[in-house]
Parts: structure tokens; C-alpha cells; sequence
């Protein structure tokens, strides 16, 4: 028979035990982390001096927060170079994946996916040491809000910042005006395109075939066609299901417009809200919830679990 002194310490080794394998059980949640770069000079952008620097590095990385809640089951750390002396009056803000992977710098016949969607993916990192994306933001020209209490004539950092992360992440198309991929193939070569652009097409169909050649006489037309289904559609399942079944409009304005164009969604059709992927900024509150089109969107390129999330308030730790 085990002595009271005795069986206090197996109950408590047991107890330690239980609390061990509990614990590891309760592993750190999936994680997107940013390290960010800041290239501005002292002074200047998110390195401007006193508070104002620190506010804007704290805004962005809040932002990062809520990207990464978008995507939930998924672990990357990625790393940014950051300026904020874009100067071109016309330009809120930009972002950008880099593609250094051999079959992206090749543009290899297929869809080539970005740096930053392929460390997201789980894939390996194509260029370690080297900073997998860009982001930029106009702070000469507009005045931004950076908290959670937005003023109605200033623009909503956050918004702005997930809006331009989701780019980044995979929300962009590569094809060019004239119908090119990156590296210039037209047809009747094929191309390397975004995975984005898989699903562009206009109410005949699809824009790049089973060989990823693109129909230019068909996009020539579309890619200044407007609004709607005169413009360019995306034939996605998970966003077409999100739409009602319909073919989701992107944003092709009669006037071509660069970075714009293609890589958004439709601001003359969804006109009932604003939505965060839409191309023109609003002033006040921007959107922070990834709407069920877009999230469809994010699903259709590969990224499975994306999900919708609204988040008013950030902390970082």
C-alpha cells in the first residue's frame, strides 16, 4: 500500500504530466508576422520625429494584425520594405509582392504566384534575406487618420493599409493594358500570369486558355469596356457562389488606369456599400471587413480558408 506521502507525489508528477501535454496542446495559433523595413529618412514618412513616427509605425503594424486574421490557419513571417514619401498626388498608397522565383522571373507558361503568397502557402521562401514585398503610402498628400476613430475628411490608415496588404498578398492582376504578361509575351505565346489572372473573363468566357495564351482581341475590348458585364468579369467558383451565381465585375473604367484597372472590384456596380477591395478610397471609416465576393475571391487563387473578419479596435503585443 502506497503511503499518503506517496501518493500526494504520483498525484502531483500525474497532475504535472496532464498540465505538460494539455499545454502543448494549446500551441500558438496559425500566424502571419511582419517585419517591416522603413526606408524613409530621419524625419521624414513613418521616421518623422516624436509621435507621429511612432503612431504610424504603430498603425501599420495594427493593420498587419488584421491581415493576418483574414488568414487564420496559416504561418508566415514576412518582411516588407516600407516608404512614406510617395509624391504623386494621384497615388493614396501602394503594395506589392516580389517575385523572385525562378519560374516568376522566367514568367514560365502558367500562374506564377508572389513571394509573400508562396512564404504564406507554406512554400520556400524563393530569395531568403531579401524582402519579400513593398508597401508605400502618401503621406505629403492626404491626411490620414490612424486610429479606430476615424474623421470623416481624413483617410482611414487601416482600411487602406489591409486594402493594400491583400494587393500584396495576392489581389492583383499582372496582365498588362495591351494584353502582355509581365515579361511581355502577347499571343500567341503563352504566358506566365498572376493566379489572379486565371479567373479574368468576359461574359463569353475565359480570357487565357487551357495553354495560358490570352485572347488580346477579346481583352482589348474589355479592358476599357466599364461597368459591369461590359467590362471584365471574374468567373471564379467561390466568388460567382458569393454573387448569387453571376460573374463577379471588376473595375475596367473606359479610361485605362494603371494599378487600378483590373485589380479591383467593380466601384460603379457595388454601389449599395463600400466595399474594401473597391478601387477608390473613401474618406471617413473605411471598410475592414473582407466582403464574401472577395473572400471567394481569396479562396479561388488558393488561399482556401481565408475568411471574412471585421475588426474595429487592435492591439499589438
Amino acid at each position: 500500500m502506497l503511503s499518503t506521502t506517496t501518493k500526494n507525489l504520483r498525484n502531483k508528477w500525474v497532475m504535472a504530466v496532464f498540465l505538460a501535454v494539455f499545454m502543448s496542446s494549446l500551441a500558438a495559433p496559425a500566424q502571419i508576422t511582419f517585419t517591416f523595413i522603413y526606408t524613409d529618412a530621419a524625419g521624414t514618412g513613418f521616421n518623422s520625429s516624436g509621435q507621429l513616427g511612432v503612431d504610424r509605425k504603430a498603425a501599420l503594424a495594427q493593420a498587419g494584425v488584421l491581415l493576418s486574421d483574414l488568414f487564420p490557419t496559416y504561418t508566415a513571417t514576412i518582411t516588407m520594405l516600407v516608404d512614406g514619401t510617395e509624391s504623386d498626388d494621384s497615388t493614396v498608397a501602394t503594395a506589392a509582392s516580389a517575385f523572385t522565383s525562378t519560374e516568376a522571373v522566367a514568367c514560365t507558361a502558367g500562374y506564377n504566384r508572389g513571394d509573400i503568397g508562396i512564404k504564406i502557402l507554406g512554400g520556400t521562401d524563393p530569395s531568403p534575406g531579401i524582402a519579400d514585398g513593398t508597401i508605400s503610402v502618401n503621406f505629403e498628400d492626404f491626411i490620414w487618420d490612424l486610429d479606430d476613430v476615424v474623421d470623416p475628411a481624413q483617410l482611414d490608415f487601416k482600411s487602406i493599409m489591409l486594402h493594400q496588404f491583400l494587393h500584396a498578398v495576392g489581389f492583383a492582376s499582372s496582365v498588362t493594358e495591351a494584353g502582355a504578361d509581365r515579361c511581355g509575351n502577347t499571343e500567341p505565346m503563352a504566358g506566365g500570369w498572376n493566379p489572379f489572372d486565371e479567373f479574368l473573363a468576359n461574359t463569353v468566357g475565359n480570357f487565357i486558355n487551357g495553354s495560358w495564351v490570352m485572347d488580346t482581341a477579346s481583352w482589348d475590348v474589355a479592358v476599357i469596356g466599364g461597368t459591369g458585364n461590359s467590362g471584365i468579369l471574374w468567373l471564379g467558383p467561390n466568388a460567382t457562389a458569393a454573387n448569387g451565381g453571376n460573374p463577379v465585375p471588376l473595375y475596367t473604367p473606359t479610361t485605362y488606369n494603371d494599378g487600378s484597372s483590373i485589380s479591383h472590384l467593380d466601384d460603379d456596380f457595388f454601389t449599395t456599400q463600400d466595399l474594401l477591395m473597391e478601387a477608390n478610397p473613401v474618406f471617413g471609416p473605411g471598410p475592414r471587413t473582407l466582403s464574401a465576393i472577395a473572400t471567394g475571391m481569396l479562396r479561388d487563387i488558393g488561399f482556401v480558408n481565408a475568411v471574412p473578419v471585421e475588426l474595429t479596435s487592435f492591439s499589438v503585443d
